[in-house]
């Protein structure tokens, strides 16, 4: 897989953060950049892919399967869901904090380094799926 090799600022850090702006004054916890460190960026991703294998092999459709095109993956609430029950934290703002982390490595991981792939639903409303490139390789 080719990848672009990092400059120095992203090798300290990547930011992840939402482009859309507030509707809404910021509150103290919704200040604070969604910002991760390029270790916590490796760490996020290979806990990503450890889960999202460990989907496939289960079987896991999503909950949308269709016919001979069966698209096996996790809405992004289920992947976001799933990271913050790993967290050791109770602290809402926290929580709030690293729902926006997890939700900006979703995006990253699907736009710049394309390690996940998204699968649009065909039907409004829906969630989209994603799941792992198929030429990606953990070895």
């Amino acid at each position: 897989m080719d990848v672009d090799a990092p400059t120095a600022a992203e090798r300290e850090s990547t930011d992840v953060g939402a482009t859309e702006p507030p509707t809404e004054p910021p509150t103290e916890d919704e200040e604070r950049t969604a910002r991760v460190t390029v270790e916590e960026l490796n760490s996020i991703r290979l806990q990503l892919i450890i889960e999202l294998r460990r989907q496939e092999e289960g079987g896991s459709t999503g909950g949308r399967g269709r016919g001979w095109f069966d698209v096996k993956g996790l809405k992004e609430s289920q992947l976001v869901d799933w990271y913050l029950e790993q967290l050791d934290t109770t602290s809402e703002a926290e929580l709030n904090y690293q729902r926006r982390v997890i939700r900006g490595v979703i995006k990253y991981l699907v736009k710049k380094e394309k390690v996940l792939v998204e699968v649009v639903p065909m039907a409004e409303g829906e969630e989209s799926l994603f799941t792992l490139h198929p030429s990606y390789s953990t070895d």
